[in-house]
């Protein structure tokens, strides 16, 4: 644990003054102050609490506090602008950090901050990594603006992402940063006047940024000042968002073209392009759209291709491109058919991921940033899915609880909190939701529009994916309600016939594919791919290092997220004497994982060979607080007690673990040793018998015995 640091709030120079307005939550005000106090190291600050009106012990936690702080109590209570401007005022600080009180700081963030700023001469606000605590998941990586649904509307971007991925670990100039972590000079600060008090609890970060951009200086964001926010604790919070939204577009709104363009944004920036082909249908199309525009907050366009409706459908999405920016139309005098109309669509598109969607779904809140941090999760993986109610394959949950479109929605929410971040392995999705990388996409040359108008031309690509040595996950966290197969139903074609056409095609092009083993009829990928892991690491433990070595790679191009081929791959490296890269794979199953013990203790063994006590002894009682009773854990963390010269309680472990298992030799063993050093024979004697007798096949143990022996 770092040393604790004192704040600076005796006269003289102060660095950075430490802002944090609370109202009530006092658990979190406590947690948040600790972790300040214990992450900051070597840098004068100060630290003012800001309480408007807090009833539930906040008071008696700053009493406790005493003169470490600075404490500002507003009896009636005001908005996080006025409770930040009313610190900044008296703040001595050279910085100021503006910090919620639902927030906890990890190592280096203050530094990383500070260090970012006086790197960059014309910045003007720095920006940490905000986390989800509960998932280790983006929750603030950058601000960007979009002009839908509102003509200025800011989003956070790459939410939910992994806090691994490539995209949200680069540090960049965005538009914007939030204020739930910001630090800023004081003088530019007050020269902006500080946050505009008309905005109420939102919002007045956007504005203050957009402020320091007319300044032409940046807001830079840092991936290496790392902290968990809690999101959202203060009680109100909420109530104000349309009065926020209202004032932001009035003072914004036809002003930012030219600021953005600065940072090498626009307003019409897309991440995903969504694909959607219409061929009549017009009702279940109306339900999709109405279902998009109400749920979907990832930044987005879609291009409508209609292959030729009669229906009125073209009329309706004339009238959807004529309201919606982020809309598009091709309209197509005939039907081009499912893979040349998507084709066509991709050709059009300006996203950095394409989707192709079904004009028979309905969506839910958080599906498609959901499928993008998916997607993002590993570069391996070339293709991501949802699960849902109608399709061939895996993705079907065989049994939905829900009927109508209200009761979807709730059954969609529940997926999403019970599977948040779960990706399953697959060999192929259908087609009716598969989200790409555009880039990818072009490379393969798009759909094969030899399959006409639907059916096989889905798995064609899915394959063609794969033989590219990308992996196709399902993102179980996200359920689409599919209507299921209506523009055939609708414009009366003969579904049979044209999956037996198809079916021909796709057997002439791969006549070596047992379509049973591309659905996965038998056996799970999932499934095989966990057998092939403990496969891999037996074959590893028995020293065959180079077959469980190619067997680890084989089985991460299928599922780039299986921490046991990671780890596997972490074991060779150290093996091999390759501790740096050891350390990076049980670091990468360690995130796809915190709490999985093997990557914990290795990382442990490697933290001690190196020296790195503490760091291993905190790895070894996380793992220990899940289970007291992991040997192999308390065995290792006597020996770092010893290290740590706790002579008494690192002896006091071992025989601890000799009470409960008296015949475990590997801890009988590592007592011998240590008594061997400081000469202790009877001691010695003892443990090596006691090992021979649990396992007489222990070579060292045996040759010690009689080095032992003939010493005497």
């Amino acid at each position: 644990m770092a040393k604790r640091s004192t704040p600076q709030v005796d006269p003289g120079r102060v660095l950075v003054t430490i802002i944090v307005p609370v109202k009530d939550r006092v658990e979190l005000t406590r947690q948040c102050f600790r972790g300040i106090r214990e992450t900051v190291t070597g840098i004068s600050y100060e630290l003012i609490m800001v309480d408007n009106g807090s009833t539930d012990g906040t008071a008696e936690f700053a009493r406790e506090l005493g003169n470490d702080i600075r404490y500002i109590y507003n009896e009636h209570g005001v908005n996080f602008s006025a409770s930040n401007n009313q610190a900044a005022a008296v703040a001595r600080g050279e910085y100021l950090v503006f910090l919620n009180n639902d927030t906890l700081p990890q190592p280096g963030w203050l530094s990383a901050m500070l260090e970012t700023h006086q790197r960059h001469p014309d910045v003007g606000s720095v920006g940490a990594k905000l986390l989800y605590p509960e998932t280790d998941t983006i929750q603030h990586a950058g601000v960007l603006i979009r002009n839908y649904p509102n003509p200025v509307s800011p989003y956070h971007v790459y939410h939910h992402f992994a806090q691994d991925a490539p995209a949200v670990n680069t540090e960049r100039e965005y538009p914007c940063v939030t204020a739930a972590c910001m630090l800023i000079r004081k003088e530019l600060f007050d020269q902006l006047e500080g946050f505009d008090e008309g905005f109420i609890f939102g919002y007045e970060d956007v504005d203050l940024c957009l402020r320091i951009l007319e300044r032409r200086l940046k807001n830079i964001y840092t991936p290496r000042a790392v902290v968990y926010h809690y999101e959202s604790q203060s009680p109100g919070r909420h109530r104000y968002g349309a009065a926020n939204i209202e004032r932001l577009q009035k003072k914004w709104e036809g002003k930012l073209e030219g600021l953005l363009s600065r940072t090498g944004e626009t307003l019409d920036h897309h991440d995903v392009s969504i694909i959607m082909l219409t061929y009549n249908a017009l009702t279940y199309t109306k339900y999709t759209v109405r279902s998009l525009i109400h749920h979907t907050q990832c930044p987005y366009e879609v291009i409508f291709v209609d292959n030729g409706s009669t229906d009125g459908t073209k009329a309706y999405l004339q009238r959807l491109v004529a309201e919606h920016p982020n809309f598009r139309l091709i309209d197509n005098a005939t039907n081009l058919g499912f893979s040349a109309g998507n084709n066509q669509g991709i050709r059009a598109a300006r996203g950095q991921y394409v989707l192709l969607l079904n004009n028979d779904v309905l969506v839910g809140d958080g599906w498609l940033e959901n499928l993008v941090a998916a997607l993002e999760h590993d570069t391996r993986i070339g293709m991501v899915g949802p699960v849902t109610n109608y399709v061939s394959g895996r993705q079907r949950l065989k049994k939905v609880p829900y009927q109508g479109d209200q009761e979807f929605y709730g059954f969609a929410q529940k997926v999403r909190n019970a599977n948040r971040g779960k990706l399953t392995p697959r060999r192929r999705i259908a087609g009716f939701a598969m989200l790409m990388r555009k880039a990818l996409y072009d490379e393969l040359g798009g759909l094969d529009e030899r399959f006409g108008s639907g059916n096989y031309e889905d798995d064609d690509l899915c394959l063609r994916v794969r033989g590219m040595g990308y992996a196709i996950m399902v993102d179980e966290g996200t359920f689409i309600h599919h209507f299921g197969s209506r523009t055939f139903v609708e414009n009366k074609v003969d579904y049979a016939a044209s999956l037996r056409k198809n079916k021909h095609i796709f057997r002439v092009k791969w006549p070596k594919i047992n379509l049973d083993w591309l659905l996965e009829k038998h056996e799970p990928l999932s499934k095989e791919l966990e057998r092939r892991s403990k496969s891999a690491l037996e074959l590893i433990d028995q020293g065959d290092v180079e077959s469980g070595s190619i067997q680890c790679e084989e089985i991460l191009n299928e599922n780039p997220l299986m921490m046991e081929a990671v780890y596997g791959l972490g074991r060779v490296a150290q093996l091999a004497g390759e501790t740096r890269e050891a350390r990076n794979h049980y670091e990468r199953a360690l995130s796809l994982n915190r709490d999985w013990a093997p990557a914990q203790q290795s990382l442990a063994v490697i933290d001690l060979a190196e020296g790195l006590l503490n760091s291993a002894q905190d790895r070894l009682v996380v793992i220990l607080e899940k289970n007291p009773r992991d040997l192999d854990a308390r065995r290792l963390l006597g020996q770092v007690l010893i290290e740590q010269e706790r002579f008494e309680d690192g002896i006091g472990t071992l025989m601890g673990i000799l009470r409960d298992e008296p015949d475990d030799w590997s801890t009988h063993f590592v007592l011998a040793t240590l008594y061997a050093e400081i000469d202790e024979a009877e001691q010695v004697t003892h443990h090596l018998e006691a090992v021979l007798a649990a396992n007489p096949s222990h070579t060292q143990a045996r040759a010690l015995l009689q080095q032992l022996g003939s010493n005497q």
